[in-house]
């Protein structure tokens, strides 16, 4: 999973997922290796869940949540040769 998903805390590692409600809801996890910007995560998550991972800041227990496609990268014009 994305690096930038996973959270710590005293208690530990811990994710946010948006549950079937489309409420924010912290999940406890157990990391185990990363290579480059991606964890492994051993327990903790079941398939299918939906993983946040961004605006970590506006987010509590409950909390309604919007899916927001990623914004599209700038592409770069060609500039006109001579």
């Amino acid at each position: 999973m994305p690096q930038k998903a996973i959270q710590q805390s005293g208690q530990g590692y811990f994710v946010w997922i948006m549950d079937k409600d489309s409420k924010a809801q912290v999940r406890p996890i157990e990391v185990g290796p990363w290579m480059a910007d991606q964890w492994l995560v051993q327990h903790g998550l079941n398939g299918g869940e939906s993983l946040i991972v961004d605006g970590f800041m506006r987010l509590a227990p409950g909390a309604p949540v919007k899916v927001v496609a990623p914004a599209a990268a700038p592409t770069a014009s060609p500039t006109p040769s001579k």
